[in-house]
């Protein structure tokens, strides 16, 4: 899982390009599109930039830093609706 998590993470930084926070939220919904087939609802879009934001701001790296998105993916892989089907 953390390989697959680091590559999905990986994947997200190459099809969404840049470091605005429009990017990290155009990353963050090509997540969502990827696992989930569907876009994130508000709160989850919001509530996903700002974990990246917090991590970025603790570890003291750009959002861009592949750890984080690898962080992101290993979290969205945790939900009970990546988990269960529907």
């Amino acid at each position: 899982v953390v390989n697959l998590a680091s590559e999905w993470g990986k994947l997200a930084l190459q099809n969404v390009a840049g470091d605005s926070t429009q990017a990290t939220t155009n990353r963050i919904e090509w997540m969502y599109l990827s696992a989930f087939g569907r876009r994130p609802t508000t709160n989850e879009s919001e509530t996903a930039v700002a974990f990246v934001q917090a991590q970025a701001k603790k570890q003291n790296v750009s959002t861009v830093s592949p750890e984080l998105w690898t962080s992101l993916a290993h979290v969205l892989v945790n939900t009970k609706e990546f988990i269960f089907l529907r």
